[in-house]
């Protein structure tokens, strides 16, 4: 193998991916494999109209954490995916049914999908569907190494809706089964038992959570796809094992996301934090809030690069950053963006927000819910995710003025003499 073991440090993505397609044309010498260097990602010829997309990546991280002696068998665990998703799905619905399966992801990458469509122009339904709010459904095909995700063509090819191929994936995510192992010697603290790449799948089968015993209501997290954990949001000492272990799953390769979700009495999982009285409230928020700023900052390279392509400049807005505060603010709040007097923008939802009027003035730094409630007319959110909102114009002086008066007011509330 030509890769450098002993100093994977220091090769970069275009390297990496040059040896990749040198191990994958000395394996199938007459594929064509072409590479994009912008998007990561290799395509290679096979059965499949257009050929097959994969994405580095996961891969290239992968091999860059492990251990030298197992970086042969990360590229060689690619190969065999490789091999296995250029054989295609079958043409059939009934022949391709049996190895169905849903999938659970991190809502993002899809919306940015049908987000890259609608601005180019360019038609493209959704094959998804939310889940509590920051997650997705799909359908993939069940190859033995991989999962290959399913797009609109192939239904069409199929000739089947979204929500008949999303039934027989779901019988077939039952019949998996599933089987919980506990995280400490009494009862009420769990994490799935199961070795198929669909743990976060099982989120949507919510009677399996009602099952063993818990203390309140089931409370899940599912940092990756092979990880789902699970306590009751009365059990303090549960929810601490929980998130420990959520968060050495989130230093992994593959990552889904720190966010927890409670499960209503309707059976519907909703996202959850304890309340901020709570001795953990600061741990989970801070996992959310790293997960959804991550989000932001993938929306964030892609609005930026579709405004440059497709607008004059002189139309474009400012697409804002999220900030996380090195320390807790004052108000409790951890993260910020910017709203200047200089530029359209749009805005991420943050806790905070820096009001500036002027470049020679310091930023005026005030909570998000108070500016919102007081100059909600010029926040117009876009109906994407995570959510922006658009700003066409900065405050007025009167409308600045209230927003000092309401936060002030506000401070006074929650921090009488």
């Amino acid at each position: 193998m030509s890769i450098d073991t002993a100093a994977p440090e220091i090769i970069s993505r275009d390297q990496f991916a040059n040896e990749v397609i040198t191990l994958l044309k000395s394996a199938a010498p007459t594929k064509s494999v072409s590479y994009d260097a912008d998007k990561f990602c290799l395509t290679i010829d096979s059965e499949c109209k257009g050929g097959v997309t994969a994405n580095l990546h996961n891969v290239y991280r992968e091999y860059r954490q492990a251990a030298p002696s197992k970086r042969p068998g990360t590229l060689r665990l690619f190969l065999r995916v490789m091999r296995e998703t250029s054989l295609g799905v079958p043409a059939d619905f009934e022949d391709a049914a049996h190895d169905l399966l849903p999938v659970v992801r991190g809502r993002v990458a899809n919306e940015m999908e049908l987000l890259r469509h609608e601005v180019e122009g360019t038609s493209k339904a959704p094959v998804f569907m939310a889940l509590a709010e920051h997650l997705s459904v799909s359908v993939g095909y069940d190859f033995p190494e991989s999962t290959v995700h399913l797009g609109e063509s192939r239904y069409q090819g199929w000739g089947v809706s979204f929500e008949t191929v999303g039934q027989r994936a779901m019988e077939n995510l039952a019949n998996l089964g599933c089987r919980f192992g506990g995280l400490r010697a009494k009862p009420g603290v769990y994490e799935l038992d199961a070795n198929d790449g669909y743990a976060a799948s099982r989120l949507l089968l919510p009677q399996v959570f009602t099952q063993p015993p818990l203390s309140g209501a089931p409370v899940a997290m599912v940092p990756r796809a092979c990880s789902l954990l699970y306590t009751g949001d009365r059990d303090e000492d549960g929810l601490r094992i929980m998130l420990e272990r959520a968060e050495q799953e989130l230093e992994k390769p593959r990552v889904i996301g720190g966010f927890a979700y409670r499960l209503s009495q309707q059976g519907v999982w909703q996202p959850w934090l304890p309340a901020p009285t709570h001795k953990l409230y600061k741990h989970f928020k801070k996992l959310a809030d790293k997960t959804l700023a991550d989000a932001y900052t993938h929306q964030q390279q892609l609005l930026t690069q579709l405004e440059e392509e497709h607008k004059p400049e002189h139309t474009r807005f400012f697409v804002a950053t999220v900030f996380n505060f090195r320390e807790e603010s004052p108000w409790g709040a951890v993260t910020s963006c910017t709203w200047t007097n200089h530029a359209p923008s749009l805005l991420p939802k943050t806790d905070m927000i820096a009001l500036i009027r002027d470049l020679k003035e310091p930023p005026v730094m005030l909570p998000w819910n108070v500016v919102q409630k007081t100059v909600g007319e010029l926040m117009v959110p876009q109906g994407m995710y995570p959510e922006r909102y658009r700003v066409d114009s900065f405050p007025s002086g009167p409308q600045f003025a209230a927003i000092l008066g309401a936060a002030k007011r506000e401070r006074r509330r929650r921090h009488p003499k």
